[in-house]
C-alpha cells in the first residue's frame, strides 16, 4: 500500500491542518504514536484500514476522500476575525516562498482538487497556529 499512502498523505496534512491540530495531539486521538502519525504524513510505510477508519471518523471525512479524494474532505472552519502582526505576515510570506513549500502545496491540491493556493493558505495557517501553540 505504499503507493496508496504516497497519494493519502496529503489528504491527512490537509486534514490535520483543516482542524488546526498539532500531529501530536492528532496521532494522540488516533491512539497511534507520533512518530507512526508523521511518517503517514510523510507517506512512509503503510495504513491500515482500521486506522484509515479512525481518521476518517475523527475527521468527519469521507473514507473514499481519504483514499481517492472522492466525497467528503475536511470542512473549512468558519471565518473568524483576527488580526496579524507584521512579524507573523513576514513569516508567513517567507514561508510560502520556499520551493519546498510550493512543492507540497502543488501536491496537496493535486491530491484534493483544492487550488494551490488555498493549499499554500492551509499550510500558512498551520504555520501561525503551530507558532501560536509554541509560545
Amino acid at each position: 500500500m505504499k503507493k496508496s499512502l504516497q497519494e493519502i498523505a496529503p489528504r491527512l496534512r490537509l486534514t490535520r491542518s483543516v482542524l488546526r491540530i498539532s500531529q501530536r495531539d492528532f496521532a494522540h486521538r488516533l491512539q497511534i504514536s507520533l512518530s507512526h502519525y508523521a511518517k503517514l504524513e510523510a507517506g512512509i510505510g503503510g495504513i491500515s484500514e482500521a486506522l484509515l477508519i479512525a481518521v476518517a471518523k475523527e475527521a468527519n471525512v469521507d473514507l473514499g476522500w481519504l483514499r481517492n479524494g472522492l466525497g467528503k474532505g475536511p470542512a473549512l472552519p468558519k471565518k473568524r476575525a483576527s488580526t496579524l502582526s507584521l512579524s507573523q505576515i513576514e513569516a508567513l510570506l517567507s514561508f510560502t516562498e520556499q520551493p519546498k513549500v510550493q512543492a507540497l502545496a502543488k501536491k496537496i491540491a493535486h491530491c484534493t482538487g483544492c487550488s494551490e493556493i488555498q493549499a499554500l493558505v492551509n499550510l500558512g495557517g498551520e504555520l501561525l497556529y503551530n507558532k501560536m501553540m509554541l509560545n
